[in-house]
């Protein structure tokens, strides 16, 4: 029998080595006279008996025999072997057509050929475009070979593996395997199947599913191959669907060896089932929705869109939005500060468009670091009872209609006590007055402490009194009186001082007080601005508020209009009635728009730590009531006081801003710019309709908290408050 199989197994061998050129479609089974079976591709020969006439085609679908063809269903196939009696074959040689097996999918590779006994086998190739296994000896696997390495030119779209025992595993359809070489007796080695690689044209797909008789399914990292017995005499083609044939060989009965039964098992992949909707994870969720754009701009007020930039002392700080207003100049008309007053704190700014006071002007008073403003670190002093009509700031020339300043200061006194009180004497009798002394009058019976006393001529001059002790700082005031008839004046002495500011002892001298018709004179003219025309004209207009007047008659405040109508408008009609804040940084801003001549449609308004002192448009003045033409004002002046003040009346200042127009940018730390009080300037450097972009003065700002910037127009206009930080 083993005979029999031997000659069976070597006929088929031969032939199927043949066809692998010539691939026939029919295999004649013959017999001899010797009970000798033979295949051939020929019809039986001259004392051969035709046994059996097979159609390989029709029995046998190979595996990457139509590597071109596209329909619904491709074939794969693996073909397995045992003995007729089902023991492992030892003698026989392994049948290999091909190498490793392919795939019918277009980029899988080749797996390494099972060996034979007598050698390796001839390497298969990819069933269309992947690399072919390399041949394997007897003894090694057939590793995977690249698209240089490819088996003969005639190997059929991949091979397909024989073997005595079982097929090797089923590769992964992602990873290239590797043909394991099992030893099987002493001849017969297992290949492994060849991995399906992905795909890269049109062909079929092609399943790569075992059954029971196969080998198992490998993984991408697993190449060995599976060992299956299978029924004696029985050929497997391994796939998923299995149609079968039964072909049974019988010899001549003088052969006492059994029928061989060969069973061709052809297996058909359906077509794949289709594919399922993608599990689809949860939507992700929606977007948020974009912020609601900022409420449409009211027509013609500046509005804010964004702001960049550093929030930091000097750095440029740009404003987009739009409505500002053209400006005329980028830069303000003039700016000054303590801080960048050069060396001695008294020169302007380059930060302002004028960088000089004005003509003939100085700046008195010294620098100082005794008391700042929170943020800087110098300011400028002066006393104002050094002299009289003493400006602690020089001039500010302007050419325009309109006027807008901005200003930071420190009064270190208090008003009501910095009033100059002043008697002037005549027909001096005795020595002259000296401090500490008290002055008594006869009439009156009012006393007063000499503070200083100033000569004006033989026998007459001025007592300064002091703002404390005598009758005279009493409340109400008690006072020396006064006469323009110098014979009708009233007599006045001079006395020691008794320690408690009491007149004690004789008179020491005599003098007729107050011929000029005052008396005791009690004044603080404290004109915190004055705006002026030129001098040397006919009427020297000006306007100005006197802030905290001190006069015998008590402290009032008032704007001043000289030839103008009103002449004044006093505190008590002033819809907040501001007063002076002693020993406090104080923000003091005005605007003022000069009226035509003989109209009255000036506006002038005067606000103090955010607090206006009436409406701008609520009062309306004629600065020019006189019928004769007069120049417009031109010279601004800070902080003057007339007639002098007590000694050690100082004032410390800080900044001072002065533009043209009422354009500017101010930050604050409240959101609305009704409730800023600590309003700081800021400088502009640029200057459009729709882009601004500042000079950072953070001044007494704190730059943790919330800072708001506001935009001002020609108009006086100005934008919501835009946060910063």
């Amino acid at each position: 029998m083993k005979q029999y199989l031997l000659k069976l197994f070597i006929g088929i061998t031969c032939y199927l080595f043949v066809a692998e050129s010539t691939w026939a479609l029919k295999v004649f089974q013959c017999v001899n006279a010797n009970n000798e079976v033979s295949f051939s591709g020929q019809p039986c020969g001259e004392g051969e008996t035709l046994v059996k006439e097979h159609d390989i085609q029709s029995e046998v679908n190979i595996i990457g025999s139509t590597p071109t063809q596209t329909s619904p269903q491709s074939s794969s196939a693996s073909v397995v072997s045992t003995s007729a009696n089902g023991e492992e074959n030892t003698e026989g040689a392994t049948i290999s057509p091909s190498g490793g097996g392919g795939s019918a999918s277009g980029g899988g590779g080749g797996g390494g050929g099972g060996a034979s006994a007598g050698g390796g086998a001839t390497a298969g190739r990819s069933a269309v475009s992947g690399s072919s296994g390399d041949s394997a000896s007897s003894e090694d696997n057939g590793d995977l070979g690249s698209p240089d390495n490819t088996g003969p030119d005639n190997a059929v779209d991949g091979g397909y593996a024989v073997d005595s025992t079982s097929t090797g595993d089923s590769g992964s359809t992602t990873e290239s395997g590797t043909g394991a070489s099992e030893s099987v007796g002493a001849s017969t080695s297992a290949g492994s199947a060849g991995v399906s690689g992905s795909s890269s044209d049109t062909s079929s797909p092609v399943s790569t599913t075992t059954d029971a008789s196969s080998g198992d399914s490998g993984a991408p990292a697993d190449s060995s191959a599976g060992t299956t017995e299978t029924p004696a005499g029985t050929h497997h083609v391994v796939s998923s669907e299995t149609t079968s044939s039964t072909t049974t060989v019988t010899p001549t009965e003088a052969t006492a060896t059994p029928p061989v039964t060969v069973t061709t098992t052809v297996t058909t992949s359906p077509p794949p089932p289709p594919e399922p909707p993608p599990v689809s994870s949860p939507p992700p969720p929606p977007p948020p929705p974009p912020p609601p754009p900022p409420p449409p701009p009211t027509a013609g007020k500046p509005f804010i869109t964004d702001i960049s930039g550093t929030l930091f002392n000097g750095e440029i700080l740009t404003i987009n939005g739009g409505n500002f207003s053209e400006k005329e100049r980028d830069k303000p008309l003039f700016f000054w500060s303590a801080d960048e007053g050069g060396p001695d704190g008294k020169s302007p700014s380059s930060n302002g468009y004028k960088t000089a006071w004005g003509s003939g002007a100085g700046v008195p008073g010294e620098r100082t670091q005794e008391i700042v403003a929170p943020g800087s670190e110098y300011a400028i002093r002066a006393d104002f009872g050094a002299s009289d009509n003493t400006s602690i700031l020089g001039r500010v020339d302007f050419d325009s209609d309109r006027v807008y300043f901005w200003r930071k200061s420190l009064d270190a006194f208090d008003a009501s006590k910095a009033a100059i009180l002043r008697i002037r004497f005549t027909g001096l009798s005795g020595p002259l007055p000296i401090p500490g002394q008290v002055i008594k009058g006869v009439e009156s019976g009012a006393t007063g402490i000499v503070a200083s006393v100033k000569s004006t001529g033989p026998g007459k001059g001025d007592i300064i009194f002091k703002p404390e002790g005598g009758t005279i700082n009493y409340t109400p005031r008690i006072l020396m009186i006064g006469n323009p008839d110098p014979s009708k004046a009233e007599l006045i002495s001079s006395y020691e001082n008794d320690g408690s500011d009491n007149p004690t002892g004789s008179p020491i001298a005599t003098m007729k007080g107050g011929a000029d018709g005052w008396g005791t004179f009690v004044s603080f003219n404290n004109k915190i601005w004055r705006l002026w025309s030129d001098f040397g004209t006919s009427y020297r207009h000006n306007t100005y508020i006197a802030f905290a007047f001190v006069n015998q008659f008590g402290t009032t405040s008032a704007l001043t209009n000289e030839y103008g109508d009103p002449t004044s408008f006093y505190i008590e009609n002033w819809t907040n009635k501001l007063q002076q804040k002693p020993f406090e940084w104080t923000i003091q801003e005005v605007l003022h728009q000069s009226s035509t001549i003989g109209e009255k449609n000036g506006l002038t308004q005067f606000i103090q730590d955010g607090i206006p002192a009436w409406g701008l448009k609520e009062k309306t003045f004629d600065h020019f009531a006189l019928s004769t033409p007069a120049k417009r004002y031109s010279q601004l002046f800070q902080f003057q006081v007339s007639n002098g003040a007590q000694p050690n009346t100082w004032r410390y200042m800080d900044s001072l801003y002065v533009d043209d127009t009422w354009h500017r940018v101010i930050l604050c730390s409240s959101p609305t710019f009704a409730s800023c009080s600590d309003r700081e300037i800021q400088l502009p450097t640029f200057w459009i309709d729709a882009k601004i972009q500042v000079k950072i003065r953070l001044g007494g700002l704190d730059i943790d908290g919330p800072i708001y910037l506001y935009v001002f127009d020609a108009e006086n206009n100005t934008s919501e408050g835009f946060k910063v930080n």
